[in-house]
């Protein structure tokens, strides 16, 4: 079963994805990490995330732009900053729809830029479009 990290500050927006991979029988590990420093300790193996048995490498990491402690772009940042990492699925998961935002994850190595759906319904679809092409 792959194991996707969802590093989101909205807790909303952690039940919805939760509740999307739920109703599309999606099967996966679902960690989260509810702001930057967590993700880059979740992904380090470090503190509490120490126990890999608990908190496996994530196959697929969901990503929010705007986080607190460290942002999206600075997760991502670091993550394409460690060659062992290179090939490591990131998908945005953002609110902004805006071209700024795109360009810098685009350009900071991200894998692919999805607009969070408002509905539940196009929120499903999108959640089977990620685990069709990334974890499938």
């Amino acid at each position: 079963m792959p194991t996707v990290l969802h590093v989101e500050d909205q807790k909303s927006d952690r039940l919805l994805i939760a509740l999307a991979f739920k109703r599309n029988e999606l099967p996966v590990n679902l960690h989260g990490a509810e702001d930057g420093e967590k993700a880059l300790e979740y992904l380090q193996g470090i503190g509490i995330y120490a126990n890999r048995d608990e908190h496996p490498f994530p196959d697929l990491v969901l990503l929010d732009l705007k986080l607190p402690r460290k942002s999206g772009p600075e997760v991502l940042a670091w993550i394409r900053s460690q060659p062992e990492l290179n090939l490591l699925p990131v998908i945005i998961l953002s609110s902004s729809d805006q071209k700024v935002d795109r360009e810098q994850a685009r350009e900071a190595g991200a894998t692919c830029y999805f607009c969070k759906p408002v509905a539940l319904a196009p929120l499903k679809e999108m959640i089977k479009e990620i685990y069709s092409k990334w974890l499938a």
